[in-house]
């Protein structure tokens, strides 16, 4: 900007004439729409709120795609309204910072109305500045929709925590869920799963038979287990299934009802599911950690696998 000036001024500090006054500002027009252009290509939206009026402006382009009208964005207030309340909040404690001279800029994350009252998530980053002029406090920025990385990050989160088959938690996360688990619930059992002959399932129908039986039987899991249970998939075909604030009793009889209504795999009378299981409350006294708390369900299911093939 300040090469345009001297260009035109031709190094003095002086404006000659109005035609001279004319070129200059017609040089800063087309300096400040060329950076807002550039912004705007790039899928941005820049904003400047006048603290001291409450004025806004702001250019369109996420507005548009929100369904609204410019007249919504010309003031602090129609802007803040269309914020989810929740984020509104920690967005004013991060502007109060900046103001008063905590931080330099905030960049936050929030989620933002549409004019058909769904969501969409906007990245919006800003700092302060003063008006050379009349010295009034503006807070200027950056608007940036994230509404799909926020999508794809949750999508990246739930393939690291859960098994892709059967939507239950991996061993990894599902593990670490126990162990924060049986310290903040009041009852914690677990029940050690292990289907009964599911290399035959396999080598008998094929793998998709195989994937399919699985799916279903945790299907059925979910279906009669109270609903404060969740599954891990501990590796191949052995689950954990984690059950919050339960009785034993009532878990072993959500149990036998499962065992009275079985996942059939196949076409064949016998092709009913079985499975081999330990329920386990954990109790601190005997449980030093979870590695002790699933070893002595894992023992008890092999006792249960044992007297069944006697």
């Amino acid at each position: 900007m300040e090469m345009v000036l001297k260009k035109l001024s031709k190094g003095s500090a002086i404006v000659k004439s109005d035609k001279e006054y004319e070129k200059i500002i017609d040089a800063l027009t087309y300096e400040i729409n060329k950076y807002k252009k550039a912004i705007n290509d790039s899928g941005l939206d820049y904003y400047d709120f006048n603290l001291e009026t409450g004025e806004a402006e702001q250019s369109f382009v996420i507005g548009k795609s929100l369904g609204r009208e410019p007249e919504e964005y010309d003031t602090m207030e129609k802007r803040a309204a269309q914020f989810n309340p929740d984020d509104l909040k920690r967005n004013y404690k991060e502007v109060d910072r900046v103001v008063n001279g905590e931080i330099d800029m905030f960049d936050l994350q929030s989620r933002v109305y549409k004019k058909d009252g769904s969501q969409v998530w906007l990245q919006h980053s800003g700092t302060l500045s003063c008006h050379p002029v009349t010295n009034e406090k503006h807070l200027v920025g950056l608007l940036r929709d994230i509404t799909q990385e926020k999508a794809n990050i949750d999508c990246l989160k739930y393939l690291a925590d859960f098994d892709g088959l059967t939507r239950a938690y991996n061993r990894r996360s599902g593990l670490l869920k126990l162990e924060s688990d049986v310290e903040a619930f009041e009852s914690v059992t677990i029940i050690y799963i292990d289907i009964d002959k599911f290399k035959y399932i396999n080598d008998t129908y094929g793998h998709t038979v195989g994937d399919q039986t699985l799916k279903a039987f945790c299907k059925k899991l979910y279906e009669v287990m109270p609903e404060s249970t969740y599954l891990i998939r501990l590796g191949g075909d052995e689950f954990l299934c984690v059950v919050l604030n339960q009785s034993e009793k009532v878990v072993r009889e959500t149990v036998n009802n499962l065992i009275s209504n079985p996942v059939i795999y196949g076409n064949q009378p016998k092709d009913i599911l079985f499975f081999s299981y330990g329920i386990v409350p954990f109790d601190q006294n005997k449980h030093i950690n979870v590695d002790e708390f699933i070893r002595d369900a894992d023992e008890q299911m092999y006792i249960f696998k044992k007297k069944r093939e006697e």
